[in-house]
């Protein structure tokens, strides 16, 4: 048996052996011995491995943090089409009203090539885009909606513009191709969306609508954009609640509303906050360390 001196001793010899085979081996020293070929290529190896590795975790990590940053700069663009007043679609579609003028309800209907022009509707107008985010995707894609709404309506005879939800009652435009489906960038995945951040009210969208121009003149310190959380897990359930967005929705939660993504190979995650303040919609991402399920979504 060795003792605890011999043991140094070994540990010092093998030591020693490597780094005389690195000079050796830099200074252009022919001939080796079998043992130091096999001590350098181990320590090559094990050294190029690390070095591989850790570059490899850089690189994910960098890439998880730029597919965060990509949907956060997707949702300020559909919040905005609401602001300017923006509709992007390059389909047509026709859209006309029914019932009595005081109760007008959007009729959405494909329009025949060439017979719809974009952005502008005589009966109806553009009150809403609305993102669904948590379904039945798997977390790697969402779909997005533009919602349409009356033009006009009739007050004690008087006929005007709508000036609220009520009056405009909100519809989905769901014809084939206006539904737009976006992939979640390659490294993240969608797993959970809360009112608030993890462990709040659970929803699966978030609307972004009008606060109509009568309401802005009012208040010049108002929201332009209304942030409506929405729940509904299929995209059936989605449109239904789009549609019955009214006046007595909550709205524009204190703390916005969260969506998380996480890439388990790198034990990150993105909390992307959509939320108001000083009277504007306003997009935060947080990268944290842990998994979406950690921290409560």
């Amino acid at each position: 048996m060795l003792g605890r001196g011999s043991h140094i001793n070994q540990t010092n010899k093998i030591s020693g052996s490597t780094s005389r085979v690195f000079s050796r081996v830099l200074s252009g020293h022919k001939g080796y011995t079998i043992t130091e070929v096999m001590i350098f290529l181990a320590v090559t190896t094990g050294i190029f491995v690390m070095v591989a590795s850790t570059f490899s975790q850089r690189q994910r990590s960098t890439e998880f943090n730029t597919a965060a940053r990509e949907i956060e700069s997707q949702v300020q663009d559909i919040a905005n089409d609401i602001t300017t007043g923006f509709y992007g679609s390059t389909e047509s579609f026709g859209c006309n009203t029914t019932g009595p003028l005081s109760d007008r309800v959007p009729n959405i209907t494909p329009a025949p090539p060439g017979g719809g022009q974009q952005g502008t509707n005589q009966d109806c107008i553009l009150v809403g885009r609305a993102i669904h985010f948590v379904g039945a995707s798997a977390g790697e894609s969402y779909n997005v909606y533009s919602v349409a709404g009356a033009r006009r309506t009739s007050v004690s005879s008087d006929e005007r513009d709508v000036e609220n939800y009520n009056e405009a009652n909100p519809r989905a435009i769901t014809i084939s191709g206006m539904v737009e489906t976006k992939q979640v960038p390659r490294g993240l995945t969608i797993r959970g969306m809360r009112i608030g951040g993890g462990g709040g009210t659970s929803i699966n969208g978030v609307g972004f609508f009008t606060t109509f121009g009568a309401a802005a003149s009012a208040n010049p310190t108002a929201l332009s954009v209304n942030l409506i959380p929405l729940t509904g897990s299929t995209s059936a359930n989605m449109e239904s609640a789009i549609n019955s967005v009214s006046d007595t929705t909550p709205m524009n939660p204190a703390r916005g509303v969260v969506v998380c993504m996480d890439d388990s190979g790198t034990n990150q995650r993105a909390l992307l906050r959509i939320g108001t303040q000083n009277s504007r919609l306003t997009t935060e991402v947080v990268m944290e360390s842990g998994t979406c399920a950690a921290a409560g979504f």
